[in-house]
């Protein structure tokens, strides 16, 4: 099995520690802010945003607002983030990678849950296309995808790589390393881009 991957992602708002000092508008001034071990989720699923060096942004409260990282948040979300220095701009566009890759999950889960294992084999690659789905989907008889969020590796971008921390609800296999009664579980999700073709490439643990 692979090791965990982590969410990478760089904050694009200052680095504030309670009574720092805070460049807006070409004003300087000295703010107390709130840290109050806020948690991020999307579609249920919970992330720790990081900055490009691995350190993690912790959001925090300031006068009765939330304050959170858009880099780590917009990239969490599949989008693309970028600053422009001159204008200070932040610019946040779709990721047509992330999206699609997130479509050929959906489509293939979906087929899971349909039985229609044959069809499933069009949006696999590698080893997965190996697989025989009607045994189950790494040790899932049955599965519905409950939450998929992109978990931001850059490495494997470079590879047309792309992983997905997904959940389930699902029914273990017979054969499984879930226990008999679990049904809440999640592992990653890896899309390999092939050309225009979006396919599953290959599922590890590390959650």
């Amino acid at each position: 099995m692979k090791t965990k991957l982590k969410i990478c992602a760089a904050a694009l708002l200052a680095s504030v520690a309670i009574g720092a000092t805070v460049y807006a508008a070409n004003l300087t001034k000295k703010i107390d802010v709130l840290y109050d071990d806020i948690k991020i989720l999307s579609n249920n699923i919970e992330f720790m945003p990081v900055d490009e060096q691995g350190s993690q942004v912790e959001p925090f409260i300031y006068e009765g607002t939330t304050y959170l990282p858009v880099r780590a948040v917009s990239e969490a979300l599949g989008k693309n983030v970028s600053w422009d220095s001159e204008t200070k701009t932040v610019m946040v566009t779709d990721n047509e990678d992330i999206e699609y890759s997130k479509i050929a999950i959906r489509n293939f889960f979906k087929l899971f849950s349909e039985k229609r294992y044959d069809e499933m084999k069009n949006f696999t690659s590698g080893s997965v296309a190996g697989y025989e789905f009607s045994e189950g989907v790494f040790g899932m008889k049955e599965a519905s995808l409950d939450g998929i969020i992109y978990a931001g590796n850059k490495e494997l971008e470079n590879e047309n790589k792309f992983a997905f921390i997904c959940h389930f609800n699902m029914t273990p296999a017979e054969k499984s390393v879930y226990g008999s009664n679990e049904r809440e579980i999640g592992f990653f999700v890896e899309v390999l881009k092939d050309r225009d073709e979006y396919k599953i490439n290959d599922f590890y643990t590390g959650l």
